[in-house]
């Protein structure tokens, strides 16, 4: 909830997002950001199944030897925080789930 909320406050697209949150594979993403999302999904969850062939593609799209740290960062650590709030029952609050949403 909080990334997502986060999220929305930056690119003001609550629909964007929440299309994102529920299957990014059906948003209508440019290419490169549909490959920095393919790539995170696998270091979160198959990251020992990391290829060079997978980093070439990232940089066939324009991301730098760089970008790729830190996307490989952000996945990992938004995977380990994940796994923390979910093992620990966490639940997000109600103000999360309102912000960067228009208001009637």
């Amino acid at each position: 909830m909080a990334h997502g909320a986060a999220c929305r406050l930056r690119t003001r697209d609550p629909v964007l997002v929440d299309q994102l949150l529920s299957n990014y594979r059906r948003a209508n993403l440019e290419p490169k950001v549909r490959a920095m999302l393919d790539f995170a999904v696998k270091v979160a969850g198959a990251a020992e199944r990391i290829i060079g062939e997978d980093l070439d593609e990232l940089r066939r799209v324009g991301w730098a030897d760089e970008d790729i740290l830190h996307i490989i960062e952000v996945a990992a650590m938004f995977s380990f925080t994940g796994r923390l709030a979910n093992s620990l029952g966490l639940i997000a609050n109600p103000e999360y789930a309102r912000l960067g949403r228009p208001t009637d």
